[in-house]
């Protein structure tokens, strides 16, 4: 038998596996417990018979976080300023008012409706300026003589007069009577009235 040497060149060295943790990740909730976790990573595998490493990589690990109470929820209040002096005292102004927040919501409260600052404006002082030297004037629609039934009733238009059944009208009277029983200056409405006046111009 004969024996010849082989492979005789140095073996390789022995590599042992090296990783590491990552840093905890951040809790999943600042109060009332919650959980974090990190990741091993291997950094150079085990080769020639070397250790191996531990864990393997990709491995994840979790642990509890934040375990204190949590403290009570405060929900936002606020309210509304007065309103400011209208801009004008006749014609038309406007006059505002600011939200101011009195507490901030927190811990999960709920927050006010309205942003703080928020400016709300109205129109105010609409009525009409007087003009100086001029005393205030009252319109009213004028008195009218009471109107007999308008059944076989006849109207008679002549020169701007009216004359209803034997009563007569100016045209600032009669326009007041066609709002209130729906007579123009040529015809009269009958509705609901069974039949209508008979009109004559004269």
């Amino acid at each position: 038998v004969q024996t010849l040497a082989c492979n005789t060149q140095a073996c390789p060295a022995t590599v042992n596996c090296t990783g590491s943790w990552s840093n905890w990740s951040t809790c999943n909730a600042t109060c009332g417990g919650g959980t974090q976790t990190r990741t091993y990573s291997v950094t150079s595998a085990a080769a020639n018979g070397g250790q191996a490493c531990p864990y393997s990589n990709g491995q994840v690990q979790t642990r509890a976080c934040n375990m204190q109470e949590c403290p009570p929820a405060v929900n936002c209040t606020g309210s509304w300023s007065s309103w400011s002096v209208c801009t004008a005292e006749c014609g038309g102004g406007v006059q505002t008012r600011t939200y101011t927040t009195t507490t901030a919501a927190a811990n999960g409260g709920i927050p006010c409706a309205v942003p703080a600052g928020t400016v709300e404006s109205s129109f105010c002082n609409t009525q009409v300026c007087a003009v100086a030297g001029l005393a205030p004037v009252t319109v009213s629609k004028p008195v009218l003589p009471p109107l007999p039934p308008l059944n076989d009733t006849h109207i008679v238009v002549k020169g701007g007069n009216v004359t209803i059944a034997g009563v007569k009208l100016g045209a600032q009277a009669f326009a007041g009577a066609a709002e209130s029983s729906n007579i123009t200056d040529k015809a009269a409405a009958c509705q609901p009235l069974p039949r209508c006046p008979h009109l004559v111009l004269a």
